[in-house]
């Protein structure tokens, strides 16, 4: 989107924050508004502090006032159909590897069926 005004290109921040791409409106405001600690001490010790509560909610609501967003609309979703079928075929693959291994050398006893390493979501974030 170019900035007919500043003749140069202008950060569409709505796209950017839901696409969780470097720079966001959640950046926006922190840059604004400095976040508290999250523990303070006292005479007893460390315990929550409690405006960073205060500031993580009004943190949201100013992003949704003035760009529509909030961190459930703009959080990463589910996965797509297309990544999952793929890494579904990967497995199947190894699978019939492992098998056609085990057929080669007549070892049927030590046979292994590979489990998929990791979680589709985990491999997918």
């Amino acid at each position: 989107m170019r900035d007919s005004r500043k003749n140069g290109k202008r950060r569409d921040l709505c796209k950017a924050t839901r696409r969780w791409q470097s720079f966001t409106a959640y950046d926006l405001y922190e840059k604004d508004h400095p976040r508290p600690p999250f523990f303070v001490k006292d005479g007893n010790g460390w315990h929550r502090n409690p405006e960073w509560d205060c500031w993580d909610h009004e943190k949201d609501r100013w992003v949704r006032e003035h760009f529509g967003l909030t961190y459930e609309t703009c959080g990463m979703g589910p996965i797509p159909s297309d990544f999952r079928r793929e890494q579904n075929r990967l497995q199947r693959c190894r699978e019939k590897a492992a098998l056609r291994k085990a057929e080669q050398s007549g070892d049927f006893d030590g046979l292994i069926i590979p489990k998929p390493r990791r979680s589709i979501r985990w491999l997918y974030w």
